[in-house]
Parts: structure tokens; sequence; C-alpha cells
């Protein structure tokens, strides 16, 4: 069994500190300074999505390559105040016990999600993470596929992809693994999954454990 998680409002309790580092980035880019609550209210996990409500070309390998940068220098010093939510150390230690193996997907970029990682004691805990500044990323199903290697695809009925957002759902239930809405942040609890129906939801991180662990076709 293998359990693949997204990072920010998954595993991290960090909503906040991204909604803020789009904020700034965004007001940079527009030259036009941005509330807190304009940019939540239209807050997409893949900034593709994102930063075109803002009237921002992501078309544009320029921009693109300007805001990732600027991300970068947020992510390089905001990572130190990222904590996690109570109940993600308990799950993860029960899914290593009962044999799972554990991964990120996350479109975060690798140099952040590594430290904290690291700050908490938990890089340990992962077989493998692929992050948003990998040659491919999330939303891609490839991206998957690339983390956990397409041998593991006639198994994939035994894979869980557990994430906040819209983009985790979509993307597990292309890829045919199980998917999993974790719904404790507080923003994933109004969000809209339009028509997109996730194999479970939970509302508290040990749900996880019951749906992976008890699954009777594991």
């Amino acid at each position: 069994m293998h359990a693949v998680f997204d990072f920010d409002s998954t595993l991290a309790d960090s909503h906040r500190l991204v909604i803020d580092a789009v904020r700034v980035i965004v007001s940079a880019e527009n030259k036009k300074e941005y509330t807190y609550e304009e940019i939540n209210q239209k807050f997409i996990a893949n900034s593709m999505d994102l930063y075109p409500q803002f009237g921002i070309d992501m078309n544009d390998p320029d921009t693109r390559g300007r805001l990732d940068k600027h991300w970068r220098e947020i992510a390089k010093t905001n990572w130190k105040s990222i904590e996690f939510f109570k109940g993600i150390h308990s799950l993860l230690d029960s899914l290593k016990e009962n044999g799972v193996k554990l991964h990120i997907l996350t479109l975060r970029d690798r140099e952040s999600t590594e430290k904290v990682l690291r700050q908490h004691g938990l890089f340990e805990y992962f077989s493998s993470i692929g992050c948003g500044d990998d040659e491919v990323a999330k939303p891609n199903p490839l991206a998957l596929w690339n983390l956990l290697g397409e041998d593991l695809k006639p198994v994939s009925e035994s894979i869980y992809m557990v994430g906040d957002s819209p983009v985790d759902v979509s993307l597990a239930l292309r890829a045919g693994v199980k998917s999993i809405h974790a719904r404790w942040c507080e923003f994933a609890k109004t969000v809209n999954l339009n028509d997109l129906t996730p194999h479970f939801t939970a509302h508290e991180p040990l749900d996880c454990l019951s749906f992976i662990v008890d699954d009777p076709k594991n």
C-alpha cells in the first residue's frame, strides 16, 4: 500500500502563509496592494489557474519564471514558521507501522518542502517526494507515476492520494488511484469540488488510517 500526501493544507497547517505569499507576489506583479481576503476568495492550488484571475499571463515563460523566483525568495524565510496539523504525526506513525509506504506530491518548491520536513523530523518518513519545481508536476498525473514508478500501475487500487484541493482529487481520479479528500484545514471545508467525487472524505487526519488500512481490497 502507498499513501501520497499533498503538503500545504494537508500535512502542513500553512494556508495563511501561502495566501500571504501569493498576496505579496500578485501585489508586486500588478503594482497594486491586495488584501488577504481578495486573494483567499479566488485561491486555487494550481498557479496556472490562480494568477490569471488577477490578469497575470501564465502562458508567458518570463512571467512564470519571475513569479516562481519570487515564490522561492519568500519560501526561503517563511518555511521556518510552518507547523503540522494535530494528528499528522500519529497518522504517519500508524501508517508506517501497518506497512504503508509514504510519499509527498506537492506544488511547493523542493528546497522549502525538505527544510520543513527536516525541521520537524519527518523527512525520513517518506520514500519519495515530488515537488512543483520538478520537470513534471501536479496537476499532470504523470507526476504521480514519476514519483512512484510506472510498475505500480497494476496495483493502483492500493495507492491513495490524500489532498485538500480539487487539484489533488482530480489528479487521483485521472491517474486511476484512490482519492481521499482532506477536509481538516478550514479552507478545505469551503472548497467546491464541482463534479469531482473522491473515494473518501477525511475530516481529521486519523480518518485516513481506516480508509487505507481497513480497505477490503488491500
